[in-house]
């Protein structure tokens, strides 16, 4: 733990972005992404990311992919008016 004995000043912080920042940044192109693709990219409970964009007024929309019975795909709409600013923490990344 050689970060403890540097000053705080020389210390360098890793913050791995969250899954709604990781959601958020997939599906910002507009385009279908299956589920396939955002289980590998976000995770498993990347279903609590998507909650949590819609619940700041992102609009996501859902299709089952066309061919296959048990496949979904979801885009994001950005053009929405009461959509908040996109997640993000409010912590200093360059510290």
């Amino acid at each position: 733990m050689h970060n403890k004995r540097r000053p705080l000043a020389q210390r360098t912080i890793s913050i791995r972005p969250t899954n709604p920042e990781k959601l958020y940044t997939l599906l910002r192109d507009r385009t279908w992404h299956c589920t396939r693709e955002l289980v590998e990219q976000v995770g498993h409970t990347f279903a609590a990311a998507k909650f949590y964009l819609v619940k700041l007024g992102y609009e996501i929309e859902k299709r089952r992919k066309p061919g296959a019975q048990r496949l979904w795909q979801y885009r994001m709409h950005l053009e929405n008016p009461k959509a908040e600013k996109p997640p993000r923490r409010d912590i200093d990344r360059t510290a």
